[in-house]
């Protein structure tokens, strides 16, 4: 479970974008509110305004025990009103389910599991769809932001104000060029890495009633 959970933040980016992130080395500022918050509002308005969207993505997944990366592939919706659904296809079909109400789970023959609602799926829940979201308030409120910009490249860091004794995430970095992200990247300790990198996306997208049913709770 503690693996799993850590794939659960996902951004979106063109093609050509995903292929020229990562350009800025090193964290920037840290963002406080009231004082330097108002130059970075206009980029998260922006990308809140992707939504509903989907894309397909592909996640590389680094640990300790193994030598080369764990990759899976699949399709990503996410909608302000009902939160962020991952269908994995491979290596093997799956889908789970993001949203106010927990994390939900479901298989290629369509039964849902529901994950408990302890403290560690709960925080990551929140991260995620604070992250999503693009809700800038609510990042400030549980994450240290900081931000750095160079002409149109930019990068996000967030690392959680309450880690715990056992935290699921540890530290969160996202690269972005304009309005796009372009790449993310979320540690756990020093020997497991998640990267997410989104290959065609398309914004402003609606639902038809079978996607709704199908791919969210």
């Amino acid at each position: 479970m503690k693996t799993f959970l850590l794939s659960l933040l996902v951004a979106f980016a063109t093609t050509s974008a995903a292929r020229a992130a990562g350009t800025l080395d090193e964290p920037g500022a840290v963002i406080v509110a009231g004082e330097n918050d108002q130059t970075w509002r206009p980029l998260f308005a922006a990308l809140a305004d992707k939504a509903p969207l989907c894309a397909t993505f592909t996640e590389h997944r680094w640990f300790s025990f193994r030598t080369q990366s764990a990759d899976l592939s699949g399709e990503l919706r996410f909608a302000h009103e009902r939160g962020l659904s991952l269908h994995y296809l491979e290596p093997q079909a799956r889908t789970m389910i993001v949203d106010e109400a927990g994390i939900l789970l479901r298989d290629a023959r369509g039964r849902s599991r529901a994950l408990p609602a302890d403290h560690r799926t709960a925080a990551a829940s929140l991260a995620l769809l604070a992250v999503l979201h693009s809700d800038l308030d609510a990042l400030l409120e549980h994450f240290e932001v900081r931000a750095a910009r160079e002409d149109e490249d930019w990068r996000f860091d967030f690392a959680p104000r309450e880690t715990g004794r056992d935290p699921v995430i540890e530290h969160i970095t996202v690269w972005g060029h304009g309005e796009s992200v372009q790449r993310l990247e979320f540690r756990r300790g020093s020997n497991q890495r998640v990267e997410i990198v989104i290959h065609e996306t398309t914004a402003g997208t609606e639902f038809s009633p079978e996607e709704q049913a199908g791919y969210f709770r």
